[in-house]
Parts: C-alpha cells; sequence; structure tokens
C-alpha cells in the first residue's frame, strides 16, 4: 500500500530506494565491518563479495523495502534503513536495519530518516502502528530511538538465536497514529535547531525565569509518560503546579533551581533539586534531591546537562549535605549513563506493582 517508488527527500537527505547493482558498492565502502554486531542478519563474512550477496538478498525480500541514506549536499551514501513487516492487513510496519557511517552520527541525518520515513507510513500508508525494535544490549541504538520520541513498550526475553548461538533480548518501541503528531513536532524541532550549539551559560535561577522553563517541564512530564505511563500519572495541571512551586524553589535557601542560557538569553535546560530528610534509621539526617535535569534535544551532548548537574553538586556541597540523591525511569538507559559519568552510582531498585484494573499483570496470566 503506497510503498514509496521514488526517494523520500529531506532538506539535508534523501532515501533512495535500494538497488542493489548499483548501491552495494558504495553502501559496503560507507559501513564499518562492525556495524552489524547486534543485527539479526548480517553478511557471512566482511568481504565485498559476500556484502554484496547479503545486500541482494535483503533488497528481493517480502514485505520490506530497503533504503540507502544519501547525503544531498555531497551526493555521498552515508548509511542505510528499511521498511520491514508491511503488513497491509493491520495497516503496521516497522522501521529497522538501520546504520550510518561514523561521521553520520549523532547528527541531523538519523532524526531526519526518521521524520521521512514516519511521515511516509502515517500519511501516505496509512499506517496505525509503526514498530522499531533492537537488542536488549544496544543501548546507542535504545537511546536514538527513544530521542525520536518512540514509546518502549517492553523487552522479549530470548526472543531470536543469534548467528553465535546466544539468544537475544529484544526491546520494542512504537509510534501509533495517535502519537504522530507529538513525535512530528519533536522532530521538526531538533531539525530547525543548529548542529553545533554555541557556548551557554549556567547560573541560578529566580522567579522570571519561570516562564521560559514551564515548556520544559511539560517535555519532560512527556517524555516520562511515553516511557511508563502507570508509573508517570501526572496531574492534569503539572504545569499549573510548578507554576506556583518553581519561584518557591527560586526563593528558598536550601533549595537548587539553575538553567542553563545560550548567548541569546534562550533557555535551553534547568536543574531544580531539593534538601530533604532521611528517614531516622539513617546516620546521614538529610540528602539532596534532584527532582529534574532537562535540556532541549538539539543542545544534549554539549556539557549542558553535564555542567548544570556540576554547579548542583557545588550547590549542594555548600549547604552541608552529604549525599545527593535522584531516580531515573527503569527504560532511560542513556541518564543512567549520563549520571554515572557524573560520579553517581545505583543505590536502590524501584519495584511497582499497579493494583487497578487491567494494570496488574502477574506470571500466572501466562
Amino acid at each position: 500500500m503506497n510503498q514509496p517508488q521514488d526517494p523520500l527527500r529531506g532538506e539535508s537527505v534523501e532515501l533512495v530506494p535500494l538497488r542493489a547493482a548499483e548501491h552495494a558498492d558504495a553502501l559496503f565502502d560507507a559501513t564499518p565491518a562492525d556495524t552489524f554486531r547486534w543485527f539479526l542478519s548480517r553478511p557471512k563474512e566482511w568481504t565485498r563479495e559476500s556484502f554484496r550477496e547479503w545486500i541482494g538478498m535483503r533488497a528481493g525480500a517480502d514485505r520490506s523495502r530497503m533504503f540507502v541514506v544519501v547525503e544531498r549536499a555531497s551526493g555521498r551514501v552515508v548509511g542505510s534503513t528499511s521498511y520491514l513487516d508491511i503488513d497491509d492487513a493491520n495497516r503496521s510496519v516497522e522501521i529497522g536495519s538501520t546504520w550510518y557511517t561514523p561521521p553520520a552520527r549523532g547528527t541531523r541525518v538519523n532524526p531526519e530518516c526518521k521524520l521521512l520515513l514516519l511521515r511516509h507510513a502515517f500519511e501516505a500508508m496509512g499506517r496505525l502502528r509503526v514498530t522499531l525494535k533492537t537488542d536488549a544490549r544496544n543501548l546507542r541504538s535504545q537511546r536514538a530511538i527513544a530521542g525520536v520520541g518512540a514509546i518502549r513498550e517492553g523487552t522479549l526475553r530470548a526472543h531470536r538465536v543469534m548467528d553465535d548461538g546466544t539468544a537475544r533480548d529484544t526491546v520494542y518501541f512504537s509510534v501509533t497514529l495517535p502519537d504522530w503528531a507529538r513525535v512530528r513536532k519533536l522532530l521538526e524541532a531538533r531539525l530547525r535547531a543548529p548542529e553545533m550549539p554555541p557556548s551557554f551559560a549556567v547560573r541560578p535561577a529566580g522567579a522570571s525565569d519561570v516562564p521560559s522553563v514551564l515548556p520544559h517541564v511539560e517535555a519532560i512530564c512527556e517524555m516520562h509518560r511515553a516511557m511508563d505511563p502507570q508509573r508517570f500519572t501526572f496531574r492534569p495541571n503539572i504545569v499549573e503546579m510548578y507554576a506556583k512551586w518553581l519561584p518557591e524553589r527560586a526563593a528558598d535557601p536550601r533549595s537548587v533551581f539553575l538553567v542553563a542560557q545560550s548567548p541569546e538569553g534562550e533557555t535551553v535546560g534547568y536543574l531544580v533539586g531539593t534538601v530533604e530528610p532521611e528517614v531516622p534509621i539513617y546516620w546521614t539526617p538529610e540528602s539532596g534531591w534532584i527532582h529534574d535535569l532537562f535540556v532541549l534535544p538539539q543542545w544534549r551532548k554539549h556539557g549542558v546537562a553535564k555542567a548544570l548537574v556540576s554547579a548542583a553538586v557545588e550547590r549542594f556541597t555548600a549547604l552541608g549535605v552529604e549525599r545527593i540523591r535522584l531516580e531515573t525511569a527503569a527504560p532511560n538507559d542513556g541518564a543512567r549513563a549520563f549520571f554515572a559519568s557524573c560520579g553517581f552510582r545505583p543505590g536502590t531498585t524501584e519495584m511497582l506493582l499497579m493494583l487497578r484494573g487491567d494494570a496488574l499483570v502477574t506470571d500466572a496470566g501466562g
């Protein structure tokens, strides 16, 4: 149903339906040998001939459509991506078998490819669901999929047997038709932003900063809802509540409220924390709590989050607390890796049991 025969063109890349005889060599030259470590399907050996054979089989597979990713400015092939499991009866499709040459990773290439594929899937193919999945060990892929706004659905354990005989756990994400407007807005915002943000400054926030922080509050709540809608059941008026709570944090000498700003005065991230008492059984009487840390997607990987955490650590130290605590969502592997890089370590594991209606699931249910 309306599978693309012509290229899907964006501003900086285009997705060209793969023609094995024409594209195999250029794609091989753009592909590092270790690319397929987590893939279910891969060339039998790393030679040009074996790669051509593998590409030829994939190009001719039923219910799939393979693309090469071409950088429009240079005409170079910088990767590949595919529609898989095209299911017209159930109006679903998978986006997968995606890889990029190392210089293209972490740039606008992946968000633009995902925007092109998702837009065609929902608006031309009439899909109700787009699936994305990856090996549970592939944290980079999980971060990239979460970064485009897909909702993590769960992990299928021992889902597929790899070439080496090991059983792979597979993490599933999806974007459904009701999600599409939100995801499209997120991806378009990322593509409008400059690839290399300019310098920024971190400073204590005041009440006058609250209006510029509230859109970030809405974004971080939406991100957590997407990760686990049962765990993160925010009040409908959460933004209005923050509009009252944040000025109190700015005025409280025992709270930490920081913003990161661009030279143009745009608020590109924020952190808010408080000093909280511990239960009496602990020798340490109180801890610093980081409640929120958020950075605009286009400003990530440029040191903004680390600068906010560093400033918070300095502030909490000055307040005399002996430790800082925080929570991250279970699916948020990227957050755990980031906080570990800042010196945090796992302390406890939160367990959750829902007691209402269909949310209660037990092993006995099969």
